[in-house]
């Protein structure tokens, strides 16, 4: 689950104009009991998300492995069906069932081999399955 802290919600909501942490009141201009709008504080929110989750994606497209990728790509996909079909109606559970849908999906276990061992490894891997009768 992604998580945001108060100081980051309260910028989300409030834009610059944030309590200070040490007073416990609003800097002056603010009242207390000021309404926000809800509509406006949700879109605030998920402004600030989105700007964080497309930092943080960017961060991995640079940094994983194939294999992360193609785990990504496939929950992507998956979310996408997810987002349309069954789970149209809650879609909070679009993106948890495309993850258990693709972990579950028996997709092949990847491990890491060292780069002088990986020939050894995918020789032993193939004579492994061989003897299982499995192709």
């Amino acid at each position: 689950m992604l998580s945001i802290s108060r100081r980051d919600l309260a910028v989300a909501i409030m834009g610059a104009a944030v309590m200070p942490a040490a007073q416990g009141t609003p800097k002056s201009g603010m009242k207390p009991d000021s309404a926000i709008k809800s509509s406006n504080a949700a879109s605030r929110v998920r402004s600030a998300l989105t700007e964080r989750l497309e930092g943080q994606f960017q961060d991995f497209l640079r940094r994983a492995s194939v294999g992360d990728l193609y785990l990504m790509s496939n929950v992507l996909t998956l979310h996408d069906g997810n987002s349309i079909g069954i789970h149209a109606q809650s879609p909070e559970l679009a993106l948890p069932t495309a993850f258990e849908e693709e972990i579950d999906n028996g997709v092949p276990c990847f491990i890491a081999v060292p780069e002088h061992l990986q020939e050894d490894a995918e020789r032993y891997v193939q004579m492994l399955i061989a003897e299982d009768g499995r192709s």
